[in-house]
Formats: structure tokens, C-alpha cells, sequence
């Protein structure tokens, strides 16, 4: 079984960012992200000064979590303030790849 990676903006079926794993022979495996970065930064400009709790996935199974509110949004990156006034910066592919969720108080 083979699979062809492509990783980017795809536009085929009005798929505006995404992972699509295309079909090779008979087998098909396809997984979409329907939302794109550009719609990400407007949610994120109204969720701006709320408190959140923030799970952070930091990889080989630690999660942290954040008691805070997202202060800035950037071209390629946002900020968050916790609680204890340390600032956090995020990229907006940790939220398209699921990495951080926002949970509210």
C-alpha cells in the first residue's frame, strides 16, 4: 500500500488548509482540516482578553495546562497571559493540528 503526502494548501473540493493523503491504487485515507489560518486569527481577535483554560499537548504524552487570556495575535503567532503574568506564545498550526484547546472558566 502507497501513500502520496501533500501538505499545504490544497484547493481541490473547496478545501482551503489541510492534510490529504491522496489515493494510490484502491486504498483511499483522507483527513481535512476545513478551517484555514486567515478564519483562525478572527476567531482568536474575539476570544481576545476572556479567561480561558488552555490544554497544551507539549508531545510524548505531557499536557499543560494554562489558566489565562490571549493578549495578542500576531501575522504568525499569538500570545497568552496566565495568571501568574508569564506570557506564552503559540503558532496557529498548534491549533489547526490540535495541539491546544481552549476550554472556558
Amino acid at each position: 500500500m502507497q501513500f502520496l503526502l501533500v501538505i499545504g494548501v490544497v484547493k481541490s473540493n473547496n478545501i482551503k488548509a489541510g492534510i490529504n493523503l491522496n489515493k494510490i491504487g484502491k486504498n483511499t485515507c483522507m483527513r481535512n482540516i476545513k478551517q484555514d489560518i486567515a478564519e483562525t486569527i478572527r476567531y482568536l481577535n474575539e476570544m481576545k482578553g476572556k479567561q480561558y483554560i488552555i490544554e497544551v499537548n507539549r508531545g510524548r504524552n505531557r499536557i499543560e495546562t494554562i489558566n489565562g487570556a490571549i493578549e495578542n495575535t500576531y501575522p504568525s503567532v499569538f500570545t497568552v497571559r496566565n495568571a501568574n503574568g508569564d506570557v506564552n506564545t503559540f503558532s496557529y498550526a498548534d491549533l489547526l493540528s490540535r495541539n491546544i484547546k481552549f476550554k472556558t472558566n
